[in-house]
């Protein structure tokens, strides 16, 4: 996982959009930004930023429209296809200002919509994918995985007033949680795995987690950062995330064929000023 899939994981951890279903449908217009600037990034940074701050305020730096897309729509990079090609390499820096309410993914697929002329459809492709299952015939749970006393409103993701113990967060080498769904550790562990993962436990609950396994790659200074948030550094001699999720969660991954929504981008036009 490099520094730009760190920042993008993050977004999308502080919008909740983890929790959310990956429905296409155009946002409502109650949901929508009060004002928004956007304006092309020449700089040519490899650094990308995404944050959606306090207060409705949000601030995007050297983004392309395709990663904005993704964490829109909380998609894996392979769900996304169409569209003219500079929606992948041209960037753009965005400010916008949220009212009183609004939820942070419906008001970005909005923005899309408003400002770059977005216009989608949805498709359904036949891919490998991770079914994430139970690992022992009698339904017992790992050590790391506890169902949680936080109500954890899973149709409310993202929406302001949310406990502060409902969502989940994803890092390298690590993903934690104090309340949230295991479809949501489904997605988590999606962007982690490169490959779609679906919940297929049976369980709906909220729980309480946290998963740490040793990643193939590890940020420079992520130890640094870990610390800063009181984490401790990454184990390089720990488990893969396979041997994790059974040991830790005592669930499984396991590799399957099956339908995966694709994200088709039919039409996409660089916004004026």
């Amino acid at each position: 996982m490099n520094a730009r899939t760190v920042l993008l994981a993050a977004f999308s951890s502080l919008l909740g959009t983890a929790a959310l279903p990956p429905a296409f449908g155009q946002a409502p217009a109650a949901e929508q930004f009060e004002v928004a600037s956007i304006k092309p990034n020449t700089s040519g940074d490899g650094k990308v930023l995404i944050q959606m701050l306090p207060g409705g305020r949000f601030v995007a730096t050297n983004v392309t429209l395709q990663q904005l897309i993704r964490n829109a729509y909380q998609l894996q990079e392979f769900q996304v296809t169409g569209g003219p090609s500079w929606i992948g390499h041209d960037r753009f820096d965005i400010v916008a200002k949220a009212g009183a309410s609004g939820r942070g993914q419906l008001m970005l697929r909005a923005l899309l919509a408003d400002r770059f002329a977005l216009a989608t459809h949805t498709d359904a492709k036949e891919m490998s994918i991770y079914a994430l299952m139970l690992a022992k015939s009698d339904g017992a749970l790992g050590p790391q995985l506890k169902r949680s006393a936080s109500e954890c409103d899973a149709s409310d993701a993202g929406a302001r007033g949310r406990s502060a113990d409902c969502g989940i967060r994803t890092m390298p080498g690590t993903i934690v949680a104090g309340g949230a769904t295991l479809t949501e550790l489904a997605d988590g562990l999606s962007t982690v795995l490169d490959r779609v993962v679906q919940n297929r436990t049976g369980l709906a609950d909220p729980f309480a987690f946290t998963l740490r396994w040793t990643p193939d790659q590890i940020p420079p200074g992520f130890d640094r950062k870990a610390k800063a948030m009181g984490l401790p550094p990454i184990d390089p001699e720990g488990p893969g995330i396979f041997t994790a999720v059974r040991e830790q969660l005592g669930l499984k991954l396991d590799s399957q064929k099956g339908p995966v929504d694709i994200l088709v981008v039919d039409r996409a036009e660089r916004p004026k000023e």
